[in-house]
């Protein structure tokens, strides 16, 4: 009996413990706390406003987004009558970088991010866009092209 007691104890303590590390280790997960940032673009012709991709100029199909490492990255889009939003999420744990947007065989858009990494979030320190202006409005990126 005392060998039973003993047996399950140990059994106890062993999950209770596995438990315990896999918590520990969530919490002390930097990448799991953080909030990714998400930035969104429009492309406008810088001579009319108008939105370039409503306007057929450029495609859906060709949008390539690529890190500093040349890695592929995720973007989802969202279209109206008036205007394609395309919306760039860094994911949790990301880092300074230099990023690009392949919108035609002919225009690539640079993209360079600072951040500052706070406790629980991401703020940006600078972000610039190589040879193209650029505004923001309404928390939408407008690049003219």
């Amino acid at each position: 009996m005392r060998r039973f007691f003993l047996i399950i104890g140990v059994l106890l303590f062993a999950s209770c413990s596995n438990e315990k590390d896999e918590i520990n280790s969530l919490m002390s997960s930097d990448k799991s706390m953080k909030k990714p940032i998400q930035f969104v673009f429009q492309f406008i012709d810088k001579e009319t406003g108008n939105d370039l991709f409503v306007a057929k100029k450029f495609f859906k199909k060709d949008i390539e987004i690529r890190n500093e490492k040349g890695q592929k990255l995720d973007c989802e889009t969202s279209s109206g009558e008036e205007q394609f939003l395309i919306v760039f999420p860094m994911s949790a744990g990301a880092e300074d970088g230099k990023y690009t947007i392949k919108l035609s065989s002919e225009i690539v858009v640079k993209i360079e991010v600072k951040l500052d990494v706070t406790e629980g979030s991401y703020k940006i320190k600078s972000f610039k866009i190589e040879k193209y202006e650029f505004n923001e409005h309404l928390g939408v990126i407008q690049v003219k092209i």
